[in-house]
């Protein structure tokens, strides 16, 4: 009984020292080499939160998608995020490009995604279509001609870099046919981006098949986040479990790999599909609810709850600064120290970013 007290003794003293649960893991980390995203829907922001940024080393342009007729298009990059609708408040994306460079950015990378536009080029009629992949990569010929777009839109602009964002392909509604046709279409790109000097980025989602055929030369970027989000239950983007878990996945691509993880957060609402929503969001719904969020250890991610006026429940989980540098941290701990912000706009701690 003696033995049973002392050690009973022992976990109570323990449990006090350390406490219950998880513990916040350290946000110190090895030198590391950050980019980022900004969006054509977010610009004017994206621009001001660079600019306060420093330590972003690149960026992203998203994104050129594609028009009812399978041709690349660009989208009308908007400055003034309040004045959407006034002609003077807007830039061209070859504007955008040569914006970014007045500021020294060291890389600028057009992205291309697979989302269908309607006409205007301003709001997405289909998201992550699969069809219009399935009729630029029918076969060799088209795979070619798409290839050539791609590279010669990017010198068009002058961009450094070309990014691939082509998603859903390796869900179950996706086929091995247009799989390998799409990594078909990453030997030609490698192939091109060299003689022309350009460098080459493919985007990738967590769930892909890491040991498929990838080319040796392009650089990986692998998406950390959206464990949680608008197709499941509340909780966050991302957690140390899930970082660590498809990083070590990774080990199958080629050399030359990096990580993004995601600003913001995601909202549920009662009777509703989760929906994302920006750190500045956030902060203000917190403020109206007199909700004081939470940070959780497991993923350093903060949340609350809170009623609406009807009594209806409502749930938020999302990212700051302190939450971004966690990941960032996890991510170096686990090898990876290239590492990309989805997204710029609308991040109130994004200067906290370490």
């Amino acid at each position: 009984m003696k033995y049973l007290r002392n050690i009973l003794l022992l976990c109570f003293a323990l449990l006090i020292v350390t406490g219950c649960g998880a513990q916040p893991r350290p946000t110190s980390h090895g030198p590391v080499d950050l980019g980022s995203w900004i969006v054509y829907w977010d610009a004017g922001r994206g621009l001001q939160e660079l600019k306060s940024e420093k330590a972003l080393k690149n960026v992203s342009l998203f994104s050129a998608s594609f028009d009812k007729n399978d041709e690349l298009c660009l989208p009308v990059m908007f400055l003034k995020p309040d004045k959407p609708d006034d002609k003077d408040s807007t830039i061209t994306y070859a504007e955008m490009v040569q914006e970014l460079k007045k500021m020294k950015v060291d890389d600028v990378y057009i992205c291309i995604n697979n989302d269908v536009m309607k006409d205007g080029n301003q709001e997405v009629a289909k998201l992550k279509d699969l069809d219009v992949l399935r009729r630029v990569l029918a076969d060799d010929e088209a795979i070619e001609a798409h290839a050539d777009s791609i590279i010669n839109l990017a010198k068009e602009l002058k961009c450094d870099g070309v990014e691939i964002d082509y998603e859903r392909l390796w869900k179950k509604e996706s086929d091995d046919d247009l799989r390998k046709g799409f990594l078909q279409l990453t030997y030609k790109l490698q192939r091109k981006a060299v003689k022309e000097n350009l460098k080459l980025r493919i985007v990738l989602e967590p769930s892909v098949d890491m040991g498929a055929d990838f080319c040796k030369g392009p650089e990986y970027v692998v998406m950390l986040y959206n464990l949680y989000g608008g197709h499941s239950g509340p909780g966050p983007k991302a957690d140390y479990d899930f970082i660590e878990k498809t990083i070590k996945k990774m080990s199958k691509l080629p050399d030359n790999k990096s990580v993004a993880i995601s600003t913001g957060g995601c909202i549920w609402e009662a009777d509703k599909k989760g929906r994302f929503i920006t750190e500045d969001e956030v902060l203000k719904l917190a403020d109206e609810a007199k909700a004081k969020p939470e940070r959780d250890n497991e993923n350093a991610a903060l949340h609350f709850k809170y009623s609406d006026k009807n009594g209806k429940d409502i749930e938020v989980w999302y990212a700051d600064g302190e939450t971004l540098t966690s990941w960032i941290a996890e991510s170096d701990r686990q090898g990876i120290s290239q590492i990309y912000l989805w997204r710029l706009g609308g991040n109130t701690t994004i200067n906290q970013v370490k």
